[in-house]
């Protein structure tokens, strides 16, 4: 469990786990990288997520202490330089921007239901959502 990493360069297999890493958990459900800002975001099954910062080398963390409407992570979409995260639970659609949680679903947004299959970011400031 964890992740898994393969360098296509070296042919090489790396993990990272809570026991080898500043990982959390090892329930991992998604991972995004955006090597453009040198962040990924791993989301995981029941425990928030976390965010590595490959320039410091540091994982921070993020749960409902920081405004997750759950600590559930179906998916995660990041607009910008962590200008805002969205992360997809299957029962809401939470957006953290500027330490300020936003929690979306069918009966408070226009969203026809919470059940969210797949998020992208177009243009760096366009999130589809489907």
């Amino acid at each position: 469990l964890g992740l898994q990493i393969f360098d296509a360069r070296s042919g090489t297999w790396n993990a990272l786990n809570d026991e080898n890493s500043a990982m959390r958990f090892n329930d991992v459900s998604v991972v995004r990288c955006y090597p453009a800002f040198d962040f990924a975001v791993v989301g995981y099954e029941r425990n928030g997520l976390d965010i590595y910062d490959a320039t410091t080398n540091e994982w921070r963390s993020v749960g409902r202490a920081d405004g997750l409407s759950v600590e559930t992570v179906e998916d995660v979409a990041v607009i910008g330089d962590r200008d805002a995260i969205w992360v997809s639970s299957g029962s809401s659609l939470t957006a953290l921007s500027n330490g300020q949680p936003a929690v979306y679903h069918e009966n408070n947004s226009p969203l026809t239901s919470s059940r969210i299959g797949a998020m992208k970011v177009i243009d760096s400031d366009t999130l589809w959502i489907g």
